[in-house]
């Protein structure tokens, strides 16, 4: 699986086809895609968990170009929309029979997608699928995470600002010597925040 944005480096390997878990950032800023080593399984089984219904995720799996397939689960009517860019609600799914991306969009489901004929040994179509969907460079995604980050900079400044700064104490390097016994009923005079009392 990878992260669409940067797809050559941010892959994580699964050690089995049959359990492989992952960890998705939701919303409309990341999406996700996943293809298998050596042949695609008759039967994907694609379980999210820990999302809510509210907030769901963009997934593209490799299927065979020239794949029928049936998509099932999540008590969700699937519809094919006209483009990768309509995946945009649960249940939306998009197939391109030149490459064999299929994107889906999930959130808290159990999506089955049964591959009822194609050639299962392709099975890696990221490259072909970058190369004619940008996936990588979605300019809304860019627009997205760059208005995000300027507003947590912005943030940032602000609450280095406006916070209120702690007194240094010049110690100058000297180590406190000073101990507490167990056996005290009341700590050493000059330890602690201070009066407490106006």
């Amino acid at each position: 699986m990878t992260r669409d944005d940067d797809y050559e480096t941010a892959r994580v390997d699964a050690d089995s086809s049959e359990d492989a878990s992952f960890l998705v950032i939701t919303g409309d800023s990341y999406s996700y895609s996943m293809f298998f080593e050596e042949e695609v399984p008759e039967s994907i089984n694609i379980q999210m968990v820990g999302l809510s219904k509210s907030h769901g995720v963009r997934l593209g799996v490799c299927i065979p170009s020239d794949a029928t397939f049936k998509i099932t689960g999540g008590k969700i009517k699937w519809a094919a929309v006209d483009s990768l860019n309509d995946v945009v609600a649960i249940g939306d799914y998009f197939y391109d029979s030149d490459t064999g991306y299929l994107a889906l969009f999930l959130a808290d489901v159990r999506v089955m997608i049964n591959i009822e004929s194609g050639d299962l040994t392709q099975s890696d179509c990221l490259s072909a699928a970058h190369e004619k969907f940008s996936l990588s460079s979605d300019s809304n995604v860019s627009e997205t995470r760059r208005k995000f980050t300027s507003l947590l900079e912005l943030l940032s400044k602000r609450l280095n600002h406006e916070s209120r700064q702690k007194r240094a104490v010049d110690t100058a390097g000297a180590i406190d010597t000073r101990e507490l016994p167990a056996t005290a009923n009341e700590p050493p005079a000059n330890w602690g925040a201070g009066s407490t009392r106006g």
